[in-house]
Formats: structure tokens, sequence, C-alpha cells
């Protein structure tokens, strides 16, 4: 709204300056054009003046005689010829009154362009100003980018260590799973392998209890018998203690599992951080983006206010130059020399 504000304000004081400049030229140029009539009437007045004051005195010296003979008819013409010198005089006096009026006006067309030129250096000032806020903002918001490339870089970066990380945890838990299937697999074939003991192991039972009831025990078939559930009784001794450390490693799985969902869980809540990160980044960027193309708009009427106030310089020289006020035009140049 401010940049609007102060186009509309350059923009009317462009209007203002071209009106004075206009009425100050007409003025000026209907000044000149009354001064160049009123010097060519009154030496056209001056001419008959003096050509009748000429006849006057040829008709007096002709008339001499004739005076003596008709002294009124000679007063008549005597006086005749001083009336017409005498309005000669008053309209040479008229003249002379109305160059003097059109000085007066050429010098209210030079002190009109004397404050248009005032209006014009302090628009000037203004427009220097103006540039110097650009140039800050402009700066700024250079700043303010290399500030967002540097965080869309650490986001972009962050990102990519997150979807690494996931990558990585999903790869164990895949490798995890894997190995859980073939421990559990393992353990349902060892649990098949102790039912198949325990059963051979009582049938054995019953066999030796079968043999011992005997009226005469069969005391080598017994020992036999007691040799082998003893072996199975140590096979079901190892395949227990792989049971017990095929759960042990199922249940480290299932912990590696669990942390890994854990590390999951935490790559996902990043992630949705970093989503809400980048959206205040987009969101400041592109509030970023439209401070440029303001910035842009403003650098646009800046340089159409520049080419303004210096075409308004150069008619003012031109003008002040037809006023007959030479070396003012270089001094103006000299200011704005010494401005730019």
């Amino acid at each position: 709204m401010k940049e609007k504000l102060e186009a509309i304000s350059s923009e009317r004081e462009a209007a203002r300056y071209n009106g004075i400049m206009d009425d100050a030229n007409t003025e000026i140029d209907d000044a000149r054009d009354k001064l160049a009539d009123a010097k060519a009437e009154a030496e056209s007045e001056l001419d008959e003046a003096w050509a009748q004051i000429q006849d006057g005195e040829q008709q007096i010296s002709d008339g001499q005689k004739e005076l003596d003979d008709n002294r009124a008819v000679y007063e008549d013409q005597i006086a005749a010829a001083k009336a017409k010198l005498s309005s000669g005089e008053q309209e040479l006096q008229d003249g002379q009154a109305e160059i003097t009026s059109n000085e007066q006006k050429l010098q209210d067309g030079q002190t009109q362009i004397t404050a248009a030129r005032q209006q014009l250096e302090d628009s000037s000032q203004t427009l220097a100003e103006k540039k110097q806020q650009y140039e800050a903002g402009l700066q700024a918001a250079n700043a303010g980018q290399e500030q967002l490339t540097a965080g869309q870089a650490k986001l972009t970066e962050a990102s990519e260590t997150l979807q690494s990380q996931e990558a990585a945890l999903n790869e164990q838990k895949a490798s995890l799973q894997e190995q859980k299937k073939n421990l559990t697999a393992q353990q349902t074939e060892l649990e098949q392998g102790i039912a198949q003991l325990e059963a051979q192991e009582e049938a054995l039972e019953e066999q030796r209890n079968e043999a011992a009831s005997q009226e005469e025990p069969d005391d080598a078939l017994i020992a036999q018998l007691d040799a082998q559930i003893t072996a199975v009784q140590e096979q079901l001794i190892q395949l227990d203690a792989q049971k017990n450390a095929l759960a042990e490693g199922i249940s480290q799985v299932d912990g590696g599992l669990d942390q890994i969902e854990a590390g999951l869980s935490q790559i996902a809540s990043g992630k949705e951080e970093l989503n809400e990160q980048q959206k205040e980044l987009n969101s400041q960027q592109a509030k970023l983006d439209e401070t440029f193309n303001q910035l842009t708009e403003a650098k646009i009427q800046l340089d159409a206010g520049s080419s303004q106030l210096e075409s308004g310089r150069q008619q003012l020289e031109s003008k002040q130059q037809e006023l007959g006020c030479p070396g003012s035009g270089e001094s103006a140049a000299a200011k704005r020399t010494d401005r730019d």
C-alpha cells in the first residue's frame, strides 16, 4: 500500500509540474508576442510621428508667407500639427507602458520557472530517498533469500538423512523378520522332535515296566531299555536347551524389531516436523517472492520518475535560456552531476 501511495504521489507531482510548465510556457510565449507587437507598433508610430513632425515643419516653412496673409488658418494648422504630435507621444507612452507590462509578465514567468525548479529539486530529493529505501529493501530481501536458501539446503539434507536412516531400518527390519521366521520354523521343528522323543520315552517306560513285571524279568532287556530311556532323556535335555536358546533368540529378535519400530516412529515424527518446516519455509519464500515483485515494480517506478525528472530539467533549462539567462543551464547541470 505504501508503494502505491508513493506512486500516486509521484504521478500527482508530475501532473502538477506539467501544469505549471504549460502555464508558464503559455504566458511567456504570449508576453513575447505582445512585446514584439508593441515594439513594432511603437516603432511604426514613432516613424509616423517623426514624418508628421517633418511634414509639420515643412508646412510651417511653406506656410510662413501664408501665415501673414491668413494667420487664423495658419494657427489652426499649427494646432492640428501639435495635436498630432501630442497624440503620437501619447501612443508612444502607451507602447512603453505595454512593454513594461510585458516585461513584468516575463519576470512573473521567471518566478514561476524558479518555483517549478524548486519543486523539481524537492521531487529529486524525494526520489533519492526512495532509491535509498529501495536499495535497503533489496539488500534485506537478498539477505533473506540467502537465509531461506541455506535453510532449504539444511531441510533437504535432513530429509535425505532421515530417508537413508529409514531405508537402513527397513532393511534391518526385513532381515530380523526373516531371522524370526527361520527361528520360529526351527522352534516348531524342535517342538515336534521333543514331542516325538517324549512319546518314545513313554513307550520305552511302558516296555521296561512290562519287562520288570514278568515272573522272571529279563535283566538284559531291562538294562537295554534303561539305556535307551537314558539316551532319550539326554536328547530331551539337549532339545530343551536348544528350545530355550531358540526362545531367547526369538525374544532378542522381537526386541530388535521393537527398537526398529521405535526408530521408524521417530523418523516418521521427524519427517512430519520437516514437512511442517518445509511448509513454513515455502510460506516465507512466497512472501519473499512477493517482496521481490514489489521491489521490481518500485524499481520500474523509480526509473520512470528519474526519466520524468531529467525531462523536466531539460525543459526548464531550455526555457531558462530562452528567457535570456545564460549560465543557468550549466549551473543546474553541475548540480545534477553533484547529486548523481
